[in-house]
């Protein structure tokens, strides 16, 4: 089901509010037909790319990813999710 952007906003507002703490953002990149993709490459804002290791599940794979990442970051990381289909490289 979609969520309005508005709708969204305040799940993110009730979350803070309740004491949540957000430890990365991820924008997952989809598209028409395929709105839940098989995440298998990660790129943060500074260039630096993860690849989904072969029997990785995806929520291993992203905590590794946002491990890394964190581990550099300055304030919280941004993070790129998508589906390449081809490893390009290997972290």
């Amino acid at each position: 089901m979609r969520k309005s952007l508005e709708s969204r906003i305040e799940t993110l507002e009730s979350a803070i509010m309740a004491g949540h703490r957000f430890d990365a953002i991820a924008i997952t990149l989809v598209s028409p037909g395929n709105l839940s993709p098989d995440i298998d490459h990660i790129q943060d804002r500074d260039g630096r790319e993860w690849v989904r290791q072969s029997g990785e599940s995806k929520d291993d794979f992203f905590e590794r990813a946002k491990i890394a990442a964190q581990s550099t970051a300055k304030g919280l990381p941004w993070l790129i999710v998508k589906e390449v289909g081809e490893h390009h490289a290997q972290h």
